[in-house]
């Protein structure tokens, strides 16, 4: 998993990962750009290893042992299952937001719903944003190892390589 594309909305070019899905059409991933992108990197996490770094953390104890039938019974659930993982590819999702502190744990930040989802739907691997030493811990103990780290400010550099797709 690399770019897939570059997809530029409100005039603002955004990297594109595109994740697969068991037995759905595939879904697309982004990190937004700011102030922080030298500070800011993207890890492609292996699923079932995400979710063991995760069940260690105690406050999302309850969302991180579930399964996919408590996964889809979640309030935000149907919400984000149509109206955000419904847009077209042009329209990526913005990735969940990690901290990781290993050896004992992950814990979501920002986007433990998408998160859910994706697992959900059968997942094998997926980008999430993080802090630069969260991301060498999460690299190490869950990221796919074929995958290099990703600076958010590396990629923003290299979107001048890709020719945009217009949206919004």
């Amino acid at each position: 998993m690399n770019i897939f594309r570059v997809v530029t909305k409100y005039g603002k070019a955004l990297p594109v990962f595109k994740v697969h899905l068991d037995g759905r059409p595939s879904v697309h991933m982004s990190v937004e750009s700011n102030s922080q992108n030298n500070n800011r990197c993207v890890v492609i996490v292996e699923s079932r290893k995400f979710v063991k770094l995760w069940k260690a953390e105690d406050s999302q104890r309850a969302l991180s042992c579930g399964n996919q039938n408590s996964w889809r019974a979640d309030r935000k659930y149907t919400r984000v299952d149509q109206e955000i993982f419904s847009k077209p590819h042009d329209d990526p999702v913005f990735m969940a937001r990690v901290i990781c502190n290993l050896p004992t744990f992950a814990c979501i930040e920002d986007g433990v719903t998408r998160t859910i989802w994706l697992l959900a739907n059968g997942c094998k691997e997926f980008p999430v944003e993080c802090d630069v030493q969260s991301s060498i811990y999460l690299h190490r103990a869950a990221g796919v190892q074929e995958y290099k780290i990703f600076s958010v400010e590396e990629l923003y550099a290299s979107l001048s390589g890709f020719p945009p797709i217009s949206c919004l």
